[in-house]
């Protein structure tokens, strides 16, 4: 009976912990990222942001600006919370105490790996109950 207990236990660990990998690899991929922008690395840059290589330098530049800001930081000023999105895209809200939060979306590539996205989806679900 003690091993069919810890048999149970262990798989209920294994089964919370395991929604939770998406959330710090996303978390981790934005910290890299903002690492690459305060150091100016820009192969780095698009290797978490892809979607960047096809905006022109004044666009690109003007994408970059808020996340120069947010590198600017203290890191443990930082707020990150990630909330599942539409289909396989989750969304990662970040926040500075004391100033409006940000909305980015990341998608998974090919290989598995997180990156930036450059559109944001959410899905809403409206329930429509019939008046008798």
């Amino acid at each position: 009976m003690k091993r069919l207990g810890a048999c149970i236990c262990s798989c209920l660990l294994i089964w919370s912990c395991a929604p939770a990998q998406p959330q710090r690899e996303i978390a981790g991929s934005f910290r890299v990222f903002l690492t690459a922008v305060k150091a100016g690395d820009q192969q780095k840059i698009q290797a978490e942001a892809p979607f960047l290589l096809s905006l022109k330098m004044a666009d690109k530049e003007k994408a970059l600006e808020p996340f120069r800001l947010l590198a600017g930081q203290d890191p443990s000023d930082l707020e990150l919370r990630v909330s599942r999105g539409a289909g396989a895209t989750y969304i990662l809200r970040v926040s500075v105490k004391g100033h409006e939060s940000l909305l980015v979306p990341f998608v998974q590539d090919r290989q598995g790996k997180w990156e930036m996205s450059a559109v944001i989806s959410e899905v809403q679900h409206i329930d429509v109950v019939p008046a008798r």
